[in-house]
């Protein structure tokens, strides 16, 4: 069975329908999905802050102001000309 979706809730509805087909055909139950917690703890990101290195980006990780951000430079680029920042 495949679930092929474009949605942003693709998870949760290939998760409701495999649970469903598992219970219906097989008889077997599927454990809930993971819920995030409602108060997250803080992490250290100063501890893995600095810059990852694939064949295709230089990935630098960064703590600003409690945040942590990604910034992903295309390695095949003239100085990494484009980046992309992700909060």
């Amino acid at each position: 069975m495949a679930v092929l979706t474009n949605s942003t809730g693709g998870a949760p509805l290939a998760y409701e329908i495999f649970a469903t087909a598992l219970r219906d055909l097989a008889g077997v139950e599927t454990a809930p999905l993971p819920v995030p917690p409602s108060n997250p703890a803080g992490i250290d990101a100063d501890r893995m802050s600095g810059t990852y290195r694939s064949t295709l980006y230089d990935i630098t990780l960064t703590s600003e102001h409690d945040r942590a951000y990604l910034t992903y430079r295309a390695r095949f680029l003239h100085n990494g000309a484009a980046a992309y920042r992700i909060a």
